[in-house]
Formats: C-alpha cells, structure tokens, sequence
C-alpha cells in the first residue's frame, strides 16, 4: 500500500482512477505524493481534490500527449512542489502550459523541471524566465529536457530577472551549429546571485564569450556545485580555474576532460584544485587516455577531496600507475569511481592492489567494467 501511494499512476482512457471516489482517495491514500498523469483531465482534476486535504505537497509529473485545456491540467498546480513537464509533443502546448503556469501563480512549487520537450521557441523560454519572479518559492529549475537555439538564450537573457529563492539552475544546452554568445550568458547569471548549483554547456570557444562567461561564474560567490558538461575548445580549462579560484564555497565540481595531459589549461585547472580550500568533490568523465595520471598525480597531498570520480573515462595503465601513486600518498580521499570499459594489463591491477592495501582511508571503490587481458 505505501509504494502505492508514492506512485500512484494514471493510464489515460485505461486508468481506474477516475472511478475512484473522493472518500475513497482521501481515506485508502492519505499520504498520496506522487502522480503521474498521461492524458487523463478527469484524473488532474479528482486527484488535486485529494491533494488539497494533506499538508504535504506532492510531486507531480504532467505528460500530456494531447490534451484540450490545459487550464484543466491546472488544477493541481496550486498544490505540488515538484512539477515536471514530460513529452509535449509541440512548442505551441509548452508555451501555453507555462502561461497558464504563472498566471495561476502557483505559491507551493519548489522544483520546476522539463523533460524530453520540443524545440521551445523563443518567446516561449523568455516568458519562463520573465515569470520567476511569481514563483516565491522556486528554488530548482532544470530546462536541460529543452532543445532551445541560440534565439530562445537571448530571449531568455532579455527577460532574466532577479529571483532570491533559486539555488539551482541547469541550462540547456543549444542544439544547433552556431554559438551563444557569452554576454547573453552572463547576462542571466549575473542576476541569480543566490545560486548554489549551476549546470552550463559552454557552446562557444570564442575567448572573449568565454571570459565574459566565467567572469560572471566567478562572481556567483554562493555557488558550492559547478557543472561544465562541455569539452568545446581547450581554451575552457583556463577560465574554469580562473572562476575556481574565485569560488571560495566550491564543494563540488564537473568537467569533463580530453585533452593531452601537458595542455597549459589542464595544468591551470589543476593546480587550482589542489590548492582550493573548500572542494571536496571532483568529476573528471568522458577524459582521454593519460589524464586520469595526470589528476591523480596533481592530488598527491591535497588534504580537502574526498570523492573522485574518472566515470566513463579511457582509462590505460599509465592512468592506473598514477592512481596507484595518489592511493599510497593521498590521507583523505574516501570514495573512487573508476568505472570503465576499458581492458588494462594484470601488472597494473596488481599495482593498484598494492596501493590499496597500504590506503586507509578508502571506503568505497568502483571498478565496474574495467578488466586486464586475459580476464573475463
């Protein structure tokens, strides 16, 4: 009964919900949180009956494939604080959804999120982001499910207000060939100074957008997670160690690496975690052969990082050599993903094993996936 009640799940024409009657919702599913509704208005609309008879908020997932009125769909609005938006099927339904959205107001929502939705046009995430301000409580949103263009960045730029409650922010990332303009970029940032959590897909290499870019990174002095889900131009490595430094609070960091280890921006980027006081939490996916080495071997004495993570990454037995070496070293790293498909030789898994029986401090270790030759 209590899985049920957490998801609880309506099917459109083929849903038992609607036959369900207020009582009954309100006295079987008392501590009902979860809902998700497919194409079922009758559904919305008895289920936020039930919803406004509990103190607690639920956490609703609209996915509409075809619906006709979306103020109807609303009804449950006022009372979630988790909304997220699945599968609109064209730009047209989004943009009258966060219309409505806003125009009801809706005082109790927390965490606003899209996913899997169509080309949003412009006009369309610049109203999203002009009516933030009605939302006093927001403190999550997350577009990356939207497939903007670079129009739909200026539009949201233009229309960017200030918003005290938002600790995180996850951008989209642009789907087309042409860059954003860092301005554009800044021009968000620099109004969400509250920010603690920030996810961004850097699309240009353009020194003077980076710049512009960080700088304004740099400035958000509350931020503890940064995100960098990009590898365009090598130049990036740079201006994320110059926002790293600035950022006192960084607890937690992002980036994905393929590079030659002897890059000037690798070497920027990782001096400037070893000697940061705060970070205690490094990604490094998706890195080319010989930097896993080079990271770890930059870690030797840093005396702040506890989880390290080279997820994904190409890992070969050079990169497992200096791992080895960080292990002996390294006091304070406590947790390390190394998952990974990739094949190393049985003399560098021995070495690894050797390092780890001389660590302490260890306590969790991941190495699904990576095999030596000859090993099934």
């Amino acid at each position: 009964m209590e899985e049920a009640e957490r998801h609880l799940e309506s099917s459109g024409k083929e849903s038992w919900l609607p036959l369900l009657s207020d009582f009954f919702l309100h006295h079987f599913f008392p501590s009902l949180r979860h809902y998700n509704s497919i194409d079922d208005i009758y559904s919305c609309r008895q289920v936020s009956k039930c919803f406004r008879q509990h103190r607690n908020p639920p956490r609703v997932t609209l996915a509409p494939a075809k619906f006709k009125s979306v103020n109807r769909m609303l009804a449950i609005a006022p009372v979630v604080e988790k909304l997220t938006i699945r599968n609109f099927m064209d730009a047209s339904n989004v943009s009258r959804f966060i219309d409505s959205l806003f125009f009801a107001n809706a005082k109790s929502l927390r965490v606003l999120q899209l996913e899997l939705c169509p080309r949003i046009k412009p006009a369309a995430l610049g109203l999203l982001m002009a009516n933030i301000a009605k939302l006093p409580n927001l403190t999550e949103l997350d577009l990356t499910g939207a497939q903007v263009d670079t129009a739909a960045f200026e539009a949201m730029a233009k229309s960017a207000v200030p918003c005290s409650s938002l600790l995180s922010l996850r951008l989209p990332q642009i789907n087309l060939d042409n860059y954003l303009d860092g301005g554009s970029m800044a021009t968000i940032l620099c109004k969400l100074t509250s920010l603690e959590s920030l996810c961004i897909f850097p699309s240009s290499s353009h020194p003077l957008d980076l710049a512009s870019m960080f700088e304004a990174v740099g400035d958000l002095r509350k931020l503890t997670h940064l995100e960098i889900s990009s590898q365009r131009g090598p130049s990036i490595r740079s201006y994320v160690a110059s926002a790293t430094r600035r950022l006192t609070n960084l607890q937690s960091l992002y980036l994905p690496v393929s590079s030659t280890p002897n890059e000037a921006g690798l070497q920027e980027l990782l001096k400037a975690i070893e000697n940061h006081p705060s970070l205690t939490q490094l990604a490094v996916p998706y890195s080319s052969q010989e930097i896993a080495a080079t990271v770890s071997r930059s870690l030797l004495r840093n005396t702040t990082l506890k989880a390290l993570s080279f997820a994904s990454a190409q890992i070969a037995d050079l990169d497992l050599m200096g791992i080895s070496e960080m292990l002996v070293e390294n006091k304070t790293l406590t947790s390390l993903d190394l998952n990974s498909t990739c094949r190393v030789s049985n003399s560098s898994l021995e070495h690894l094993g050797h390092a780890l029986a001389q660590n302490s401090s260890l306590k969790w270790l991941n190495m699904v996936g990576l095999t030596g030759m000859g090993l099934e």
